[in-house]
């Protein structure tokens, strides 16, 4: 279980803004301890709360946001989420298709000093397990210095696109 900062850290959600999710359904804490009042998340929560973050991204409202996180028939979602489609460029945001990529990924915790030795251990997963890699190398800053001062709390996963040895281009 998670206290609603730490969520807030890892979700990339403000405080605020997962109260009020709290307060028109969107996303309920998956305990509220009745003497303190601590708002408590459970990891598997991360996932909802980053499809609000992509879907807030892609321009949806709280409410389009609500119905998508309930549709459980793929084909009716695919169909909302195309309808979205229609959505404009904007000076800072740019839409567009990408085809899927399988990475091979590591997370690390802690100060970017050392963060070459989690790419290290990519890589050499990748050449153990007749992977090759067949893009440019990439992170997600899951809590980056944006987020926090202590280098200790940092979290980046280390990605590398990759595919099989015998597949071909």
């Amino acid at each position: 279980m998670l206290k609603i900062g730490e969520f807030s850290k890892l979700s990339h959600v403000s405080v605020r803004m997962l109260r009020h999710y709290d307060e028109i359904g969107l996303l309920h804490p998956q305990r509220v301890d009745p003497i303190t009042g601590y708002r408590l998340y459970g990891e598997e929560q991360l996932f909802t709360a980053g499809k609000i973050n992509v879907y807030r991204g892609m321009g949806f409202g709280l409410t389009a946001i609500a119905g998508l996180l309930h549709e459980a028939d793929p084909q009716k979602l695919r169909a909302m989420l195309e309808r979205q489609q229609d959505y404009h460029d904007t000076e800072h945001v740019r839409f567009k298709t990408e085809p899927a990529v399988c990475v091979a990924s590591a997370i690390h915790y802690g100060s970017y000093e050392t963060i070459s030795d989690a790419s290290a251990a990519v890589a050499a997963w990748v050449e153990k397990n007749g992977y090759q890699m067949c893009g440019v190398m990439f992170n997600v800053y899951h809590v980056s210095p944006h987020e926090t001062q202590n280098p200790d709390e940092l979290v980046t996963e280390v990605c590398i696109p990759v595919k099989r040895r015998d597949s071909a281009e």
